[in-house]
């Protein structure tokens, strides 16, 4: 008795590949990262593009406190922003 290999789907094939670039990413990324601060890989890997999820996993956090951090970011930036405009 011979068994049939099943034939992936277009989907599953897409989602595979998905996953090896997203590990071929990390293993980039991870590097530029090293000696920086949270805060400093968090506001990085945000402005590549990388979901909350993503970053939670790649600086070991979780979820919640990188959105926390994005946002406090984008606070310091609005006020930074702000502060230099006001300045003749």
């Amino acid at each position: 008795m011979s068994k049939k290999k099943e034939q992936k789907t277009t989907e599953e094939l897409l989602v595979e590949i998905s996953i090896s670039l997203n590990r071929i990413a990390y293993a980039l990324i991870l590097p530029s990262l090293k000696g920086k601060s949270q805060q400093d890989q968090v506001d990085f890997l945000s402005k590549t593009g990388f979901s909350n999820n993503e970053i939670a996993q790649l600086v070991g956090s979780k979820p919640n406190i990188v959105r926390a951090t994005i946002s406090n970011l984008r606070k310091k930036q609005s006020k930074d922003e702000a502060s230099e405009n006001k300045q003749p």
